[in-house]
């Protein structure tokens, strides 16, 4: 069985699916979270100089995005053939058209723009996102199940990954767009109560 190790920084951020990936997938990983001083020693010695990294026994993967695709194809999440590994790619991608428009803010400096950025963001972008999502859901059985296929994939976790993340900074009212669509909502349980994603919720380190 290979040894997994993901390093990443003090939070969820663009390691965290590849960790709900490993979990969903029953393989065992060693969760390093380095503090800002950490990381200065160690950044030259890491490939392209950032994190997050998988390494999977002496083999060492950066890209969060080859990280979690490396781990799908390992363990069945990325769908069934070759339209839907695209599909979950669709998704994917989408996602990180979100994650962008996210990161607008976050790291806004300027109080006034850092405010009107946040309010476009929950006003405008996450609606227009929630409205995407639901639409790719009811597309595949309904949306009644899985975003693509009849099992969970990456795409499943990517965007339940996001919403939980936005939830756990700004506070239930903020994803109301998301948690109050009755069939999203619904998906977001289905990944929550996926055993080892629900052991993986309480354990992991609070932010």
């Amino acid at each position: 069985m290979p040894k997994y190790k993901v390093t990443y920084f003090e939070s969820a951020g663009r390691a965290e699916l590849t960790r709900l990936a490993l979990c969903v997938a029953k393989q065992p990983f060693e969760d390093v979270r380095l503090k800002p001083e950490e990381w200065a020693l160690q950044k030259e010695s890491t490939p392209q100089g950032m994190l997050p990294i998988l390494e999977v026994d002496e083999h060492i993967i950066c890209q969060s995005g080859a990280m979690v695709r490396y781990i799908a194809r390992e363990y069945g999440l990325y769908g069934n053939g070759n339209t839907e590994n695209t599909e979950v790619d669709v998704i994917l991608e989408t996602t990180e058209d979100f994650v962008k428009d996210l990161i607008k803010f976050f790291y806004e400096k300027d109080p006034d723009k850092k405010t009107e950025a946040i309010k476009n963001f929950f006003d405008t972008t996450l609606p227009k996102f929630v409205a995407i999502y639901y639409e790719i859901l009811c597309n595949n059985n309904g949306g009644n199940g899985w975003m693509v296929g009849s099992t969970v994939t990456i795409a499943d976790l990517y965007v339940f990954s996001i919403f939980d993340g936005i939830k756990s900074f700004y506070g239930d009212d903020a994803v109301k767009a998301y948690t109050g669509n009755e069939k999203l909502e619904a998906h977001c349980k289905r990944v929550t109560e996926i055993p080892e994603i629900k052991n993986w919720l309480q354990r992991r380190p609070k932010e």
